[in-house]
């Protein structure tokens, strides 16, 4: 199903995908993130959106009344909530919500934690996608030096991030 939506040229237009994949890329890369311990990675279609809105929900409501739910998990599923409105087109819950998951994290794990860093990258993300550039290019940048701080010159991470800053 998964591999079978990335042909869906209104999820592609919603996520941001130009790229083309095929089956075994798309086998390989599930995996990969299969066997990560440090990312979450979720894929949403367009018809799923009311249904993941739901489940994000109730899982956030969940972890809340668990007294011993842990608060970086708590901060990862306030980002997968408000990443899904923004894939629904609801900018401002988003952005709320995102900035909840960032703040969460810094208390949480503090400001130099890599997962910081993914939070701000996903808000700057959202601050661009709803027209805020000033605003996203600031929160990326801040986002990138977190990076910079937390790994080494050759890591992975600060590829991506460097180029997407030129």
């Amino acid at each position: 199903a998964m591999f079978l939506s990335l042909s869906d040229e209104e999820s592609n237009r919603l996520t941001g995908t130009q790229a083309s994949f095929t089956l075994e890329e798309v086998e390989l890369h599930c995996e990969r993130i299969a066997a990560a311990t440090d990312r979450h990675d979720f894929a949403i279609t367009r018809s799923d959106l009311e249904a993941a809105l739901e489940h994000a929900e109730r899982q956030i409501d969940l972890m809340s009344k668990a007294k011993d739910a842990p608060e970086l998990e708590v901060a990862t599923a306030i980002g997968m909530l408000a990443e899904v409105h923004s894939r629904a087109g609801r900018a401002n819950k988003a952005l709320a919500l995102q900035q909840d998951a960032v703040d969460l994290s810094i208390r949480t794990v503090g400001e130099g934690h890599p997962q910081v860093a993914l939070q701000l990258t996903n808000l700057a993300t959202m601050q661009l996608n709803a027209g805020r550039a000033d605003d996203g290019i600031a929160t990326s940048a801040r986002a990138l030096e977190l990076q910079q701080r937390a790994f080494p010159p050759e890591h992975h991470e600060l590829a991506g991030s460097t180029a997407n800053h030129g």
